[in-house]
């Protein structure tokens, strides 16, 4: 529809030249809706025909300019990507908890919870989730084995490790800290089993 702007910017320039040069040419009457425009001259009929043009063009190309209440700027970004409802969705929800960063010694799976299905953290700042870790514990064994650890867009991530011990880096001891890198940052977490229970022992952001 680029043509009605083409043709409204000429008869804008070619209605100006008309009415300022020629302003006793034979003019006429146009009307567009309940708007009518009738001119001695035909200078003005065509500057308003050019303006109905760029009019036509602006309503073809931005709709919502004309709905009341619009707003011309474009919708802020959202804070979640509403992935990880979506990637979270084989756990029940007393298989998932969510760890603020800060948190310590709390328990994330009771004593009457089994033991034998994977655990699902989700980690928070400020309420909002940046990511997760999926593991299963050993009860028997004392360990805990990492399945995977998204970050803010629920795609996996490789930079971690166990920290307290090296190795392995899906799989740490009883109490032992694992470092992970995401979203630009690192995150040390440190995973318990005491009493039948399991729980976060510690988890923060790391500066080296």
């Amino acid at each position: 529809m680029v043509i009605l702007l083409m043709a409204g910017i000429g008869l804008l320039l070619f209605g100006g030249i008309v009415l300022l040069r020629y302003p006793h040419k034979p003019g006429g009457k146009i009307a567009i809706g309940s708007l009518e425009v009738s001119s001695v001259g035909a200078g003005l009929p065509l500057i308003v025909l050019g303006v109905a043009c760029i009019l036509a063009y602006a309503r073809t190309e931005q709709p919502n300019l004309w709905l009341p209440g619009a707003s011309t700027e474009a919708p802020a970004p959202s804070t979640s990507t509403g992935c990880f409802d979506r990637y979270f969705s084989d756990f029940p929800p007393d298989r998932q908890s969510t760890v603020e960063v800060g948190t310590s010694d709390k328990t994330v799976l009771s004593a009457s919870q089994t033991k034998t299905a994977p655990i699902a953290l989700l980690f928070n700042e400020n309420r909002e989730t940046f990511g997760g870790i999926t593991f299963n514990v050993f009860a028997s064994d004392n360990l805990f084995k990492v399945d995977a650890i998204i970050d803010a867009n629920c795609q996996p991530i490789e930079q971690y490790a166990n920290v307290s011990r090296g190795g392995d880096k899906n799989v740490f001891q009883n109490w032992d800290t694992l470092q992970m890198t995401m979203n630009n940052q690192s995150y040390l977490l440190t995973l318990g089993y005491s009493d039948g229970e399991v729980e976060v022992n510690a988890f923060g952001t790391f500066t080296p």
